[in-house]
């Protein structure tokens, strides 16, 4: 994984604040038991494939989308203009991809329409390594894991739903690390600077979340995540999604 703003600061969304609750045993009891009946959790097998092949499958979605549809690139030559979150989404699929916003942008605010009983993927902090990079001068299976690691250490991650706060963070229990998939770039590429299209293996690392489907209406997710020292990529992003499940 190459560690520039073309890739590692694509997938971290961020905060630099962490902070540290004390509660009761009680409290902690129901805060746990509220978390686990809203997500899927790493080791978890939704919808019968493991939760390490569906962080590969948002990968795959997410890097077939090129630029001129891409929500994060509007100014690219020959954009398509409104995007609509939907963009390349596999309509049978019981699972949807949203997009993390690239880092640039400081606050992003978007709204997206989710069709109900599907459930929601993004990553927060996250990292992939493919063998169509110039940089990935380790082309071994590990050399490729420990890139897509390597960035996503000494993090900090808060995740609202609704204003309510949920038990995920960066304990290491949340974070997850794929087995290899093949991924396939197009023209205008994501990486296009540096990576011509074709299909290559990949592999990726980090915290992904997972939101069981959402009630019918409007939902607020809200999310905070960082990268602190020592990791060389250290930034700091919050994300908005108005969310319209209907």
């Amino acid at each position: 994984m190459k560690h520039d703003r073309g890739r590692w600061f694509t997938l971290y969304v961020a905060s630099i604040v962490a902070t540290t609750v004390i509660m009761f045993s009680f409290s902690a009891l129901a805060y746990g038991q509220e978390n686990q009946s809203k997500l899927f959790l790493p080791g978890s097998s939704p919808y019968g494939i493991n939760f390490n092949q569906w962080i590969a499958k948002w990968w795959q979605w997410y890097n077939s989308v090129p630029k001129t549809e891409s929500p994060n690139y509007p100014d690219y030559p020959n954009h398509i203009g409104k995007v609509d979150c939907a963009t390349r989404q596999n309509t049978s699929s019981p699972v949807f991809f949203l997009f993390t916003p690239l880092v640039d942008e400081p606050s992003p605010e978007r709204t997206c329409d989710i069709p109900k009983d599907k459930a929601i993927l993004i990553p927060t902090i996250a990292g992939e390594a493919d063998l169509g990079d110039p940089e990935q001068t380790d082309r071994s299976d590990q050399g490729m894991i420990q890139s897509a690691k390597a960035g996503n250490d000494y993090g900090a991650i808060k995740v609202k739903l609704d204003n309510t706060t949920l038990n995920f963070n960066e304990d290491p229990k949340f974070r997850a690390l794929s087995g290899f998939f093949n991924m396939t770039l197009p023209e205008h590429n994501l990486w296009e600077e540096k990576e011509k299209p074709g299909t290559y293996k990949a592999v990726t690392d980090g915290y992904f979340l997972f939101l069981k489907p959402l009630s019918e209406g409007n939902h607020t997710l809200y999310y905070e995540a960082a990268t602190n020292p020592p990791n060389p990529n250290v930034y700091a992003q919050t994300v908005k999604y108005h969310l319209n499940v209907k």
